[in-house]
């Protein structure tokens, strides 16, 4: 299917379980106790502030911990209860987190619902980094999920409290390889796929939603101790009767990282338009924040430069206006609208637009908003 990496045949749930790496397994999060959780603050507070990431801890307390700003309303309350299982409707939770009904299919993606995230055995997630904009839905107004899509293991995309409150017996969890070991004792299943294997394609059955794991420009969770094995890291193409979703998750432009993730002596081109097979794309879920580290993601103009390479008819901006990432000095302010502006220079503004539920559209997706495939693009899709 992709072009970096050969793909295998489909993974059905069966074969899975007998695959090595695909086995099924339950999974739960490790929650430390209080006393575990006061050594891990003082040790990672002496490995921060005698390193050179003492700058950035700092600014990050600061901005997350002390100023205590006041957190922002979205505009926007999605009502997924009243979505149609004969389109295609989603709607941005804030960072990574998104919405999708795939005809009938519950999907999210990297979900984060709850006020803080943070390494769980560092902080429990009390003294994490702290939401900005509120949830646009209280998590318990979340429809049943059919199947979690977690990109990589890092704090902002792989959050154990979200997963744990979304978990039950029907819940899929996809996830890069040598992820699963992160999580235990759940009753949700959890499948690994990887690029870097060629064992990168997955059919759910019985809803038909086809799973296609492809490389970005990131990296994955380097355990202490076990730097030979590191977590994968992946973007996701999501199919379902000709309908086409890619998510990118995190990703740099130019490749940075090795298959690995273990940063290379200097970057290389990346031809973009070689990732996927060439197709149109009906929604392409791109993060445009925290482009100040160069080396891991991807500034607005590269943004549009990726959405025009794999040829997506919508754009779904992500990755920005949740979570203080970046120190604010170093942050692109406004990164929508300088994404829009470049869009709009190249007359090509309407990728953005979000058609909603009530007939209207907006000129961009907010958090909170609910947006729904135009048939017009859902049936050139098929074409």
């Amino acid at each position: 299917m992709t072009t970096e990496g050969t793909a295998t045949d489909f993974i059905t749930p069966d074969q899975a379980v007998e695959s090595v790496h695909h086995k099924v397994i339950p999974w739960r999060s490790k929650m430390p106790n209080a006393a575990h959780n006061r050594l891990w603050i003082i040790a990672l507070a002496l490995l921060l502030f005698t390193t050179g990431c003492s700058r950035y801890a700092v600014e990050m307390i600061r901005d997350n911990k002390l100023r205590h700003q006041p957190q922002l309303t979205p505009n926007h309350t999605p009502r997924p209860q009243t979505w149609r299982n004969d389109e295609v409707t989603w709607s941005w939770l804030g960072h990574a987190t998104v919405l999708i009904n795939l005809q009938g299919s519950w999907i999210i993606t990297d979900p984060v619902l709850f006020e803080r995230i943070g390494p769980p055995e560092a902080f429990d997630n009390a003294f994490g980094i702290r939401r900005i904009t509120k949830l646009p839905l209280a998590p318990d107004r979340l429809p049943a999920i059919d199947t979690v899509l977690i990109s990589h293991a890092h704090y902002d995309h792989l959050d154990l409290p979200s997963l744990k409150f979304l978990a039950s017996n029907n819940l899929l969890v996809v996830a890069p390889t040598n992820t699963t070991r992160l999580l235990d004792n759940v009753t949700s299943s959890v499948i690994e796929l990887g690029w870097q294997t060629g064992e990168q394609r997955y059919l759910k059955q019985p809803d038909g939603v086809e799973i296609t794991a492809f490389r970005v420009e990131h990296y994955g969770f380097f355990p202490l101790g076990k730097r030979k094995a590191p977590s994968g890291f992946n973007g996701y193409l999501i199919e379902k009767n000709g309908v086409r979703v890619v998510f990118l998750g995190d990703t740099s432009f130019q490749r940075h990282r090795n298959a690995q993730g273990f940063l290379l002596k200097k970057p290389l081109a990346i031809d973009w338009s070689k990732k996927l097979d060439g197709q149109r794309n009906d929604l392409c879920i791109i993060p445009i924040g925290d482009s100040y580290y160069r080396q891991n993601h991807i500034s607005p103009a590269e943004a549009a430069n990726i959405a025009g390479a794999i040829r997506c008819d919508n754009i779904l901006p992500i990755h920005y206006n949740t979570f203080i990432l970046t120190p604010p000095n170093k942050s692109v302010e406004n990164p929508q609208a300088v994404l829009a502006g470049i869009l709009q220079q190249a007359k090509e503004q309407y990728r953005l637009q979000c058609a909603n539920d009530n007939g209207k559209s907006l000129p961009l997706a907010e958090i909170g908003a609910t947006c729904i495939l135009r048939r017009s693009r859902q049936s050139h899709s098929q074409q």
